[in-house]
């Protein structure tokens, strides 16, 4: 019994004696052995760097969807108005995936520059989706050029109708650079009053600008032009 002892100390202290040459030996700039596997000590970050891989595409993940509006499932229900002077007012229902893709091009705007080109083309294809469901498709630009059957609308009807589709991008997150203003009114030689849907751009110097869907037949691009000159008479000859 007494020898098993000993002979049990002599091969621990053998060990024991292995492992401190052996550390003695390595040089302090040795690779070794940590949790995160073989490494250069004099570099920790790596090992770092290797737990926190798994989480970084989790992490670019969550900052792409902070920037990317999250699609909607449900359809849109609003009403638009026409017959001039919003004699007829009407409820269509937009389906979600139509909104979707339309507020998909709207997102891929670079600035508000470009989200104005894209908002025009965007509100023409509402007016088309809803004459789908409305006699309005029947609506040429101006007044002049209208038919005397049901569907017409003079400015009154799409300055409502347009912030309508304004109000309803806004809200389902595809305006980045603009927001949705009341409509607005221009009045020129006493008499001459139009109306017009109106934005305004998210920077310094809050810059109005008309979407102006009355100059156009249904469901071409409306026409966007700065609010001071609308007011001074712009916009196409109807």
């Amino acid at each position: 019994m007494t020898s098993r002892f000993f002979r049990f100390l002599f091969f621990r202290s053998a060990l024991r004696g292995e492992a401190g040459s052996d550390r003695a030996r390595r040089s302090p700039n040795a690779p070794h052995v940590n949790d995160c596997g073989l490494y250069d000590a004099t570099m920790p970050w790596r090992c770092a760097l290797s737990k926190a891989m798994p989480a970084i595409p989790f992490a670019l993940l969550l900052c792409a969807s902070l920037f990317t509006p999250l699609a909607h499932a449900e359809d849109a229900t609003l009403e638009i108005c026409f017959n001039y002077g919003c004699a007829t007012r009407r409820p269509v229902t937009f389906d979600a995936s139509r909104l979707n893709a339309l507020a998909q091009t709207l997102q891929l705007a670079q600035n508000a520059e470009d989200e104005r080109a894209r908002l025009s083309v965007v509100v023409g294809k509402l007016y088309a989706l809803a004459a789908e469901q409305t006699p309005i498709g029947s609506d040429k630009g101006g007044n002049y050029a209208d038919a005397e059957g049901r569907g017409r609308m003079d400015c009154i009807d799409h300055a409502t109708t347009t912030t309508a589709f304004l109000r309803l991008l806004e809200e389902r997150g595809a305006l980045r650079w603009h927001k949705a203003l009341p409509p607005v009114r221009r009045l020129r030689f006493w008499l001459l009053q139009h109306f017009s849907a109106l934005i305004e751009e998210q920077a310094m110097e809050k810059q109005k600008y008309v979407v102006d869907s009355w100059f156009v037949d249904n469901g071409e691009a409306a026409i966007i032009l700065p609010l001071e000159d609308w007011e001074k008479g712009e916009g196409p000859d109807v």
